[in-house]
């Protein structure tokens, strides 16, 4: 029974962790996905550098926040919608590295 309440807790760090990964990584995905659904749809048209670039930005997005993730060096929460999630950003090191 004593061991019950750290497991719970640990089980509730990660719920936390994982609501905010897919919280902060669901909008550049789905920006990556419009991007390149529209490659697909007519490459001449949407293959554009301006794309291109888009695309590069959502994944250097993606890279600095792996790279927080990564950096979490202490436990700090706010809510999300009717739960609570890690603060990736308050609960990361100052210098976040990008991941590549």
């Amino acid at each position: 029974m004593h061991q019950e309440h750290p497991e719970k807790e640990r089980l509730d760090a990660i719920i936390k962790m994982a609501g905010a990964v897919c919280h902060e990584m669901a909008q550049p995905v789905q920006a990556l996905n419009g991007y390149i659904g529209l490659i697909k749809i007519d490459p001449q048209k949407y293959a554009t550098i301006d794309h291109i670039n888009k695309i590069g930005e959502q994944i250097e997005r993606i890279s600095l926040l792996l790279g927080k993730i990564g950096s979490i060096r202490h436990y700090k929460t706010k809510p999300y919608k009717r739960e609570e999630i890690i603060d990736i950003d308050a609960s990361s090191s100052s210098k976040p590295t990008t991941i590549v």
